[in-house]
């Protein structure tokens, strides 16, 4: 992909234990966290996950988010849950393993978050 590209993203959310809640963002080859959902749209003030539609079967989020990527490997995580956690929470989290494990992006692991279940997309920016 390239540095500028905007992303919109989709999920489907069937199965027998379907979850309520989601958070997608992307972590670069530093450690850094990029937001897409939810939008971290005001400084101080991080959002929760967004509740989503029990039984959805190709449910798309409305917004294409923008950043601008530094280029190099990323990976970009969905993380489905049915708690409401906290951008702060979850970016804590992403600290914690990007010191404790040496992160290495292109061997990119799940977060450390219990009672989630999460999707990992490698890809390359441009």
């Amino acid at each position: 992909m390239r540095a500028g590209d905007a992303l919109m993203f989709s999920y489907t959310n069937q199965g027998k234990a379907p979850y309520a809640f989601l958070m997608i963002l992307a972590v670069d080859a530093g450690g850094r966290v990029y937001w897409y959902h939810p939008a971290f749209l005001h400084e101080g003030q991080p959002p929760t996950a967004l509740h989503i539609r029990a039984g959805a079967g190709r449910e798309e989020l409305a917004d294409m988010v923008e950043h601008q990527l530094p280029a190099g490997p990323l990976v970009i995580y969905g993380v489905f849950s049915n708690t409401s956690l906290g951008a702060a929470e979850v970016e804590a989290r992403v600290r914690f393993m990007v010191t404790a494990d040496g992160w290495n992006v292109a061997r990119a692991k799940e977060l450390p978050l219990e009672g989630t279940v999460q999707q990992l997309l490698r890809v390359e920016v441009k």
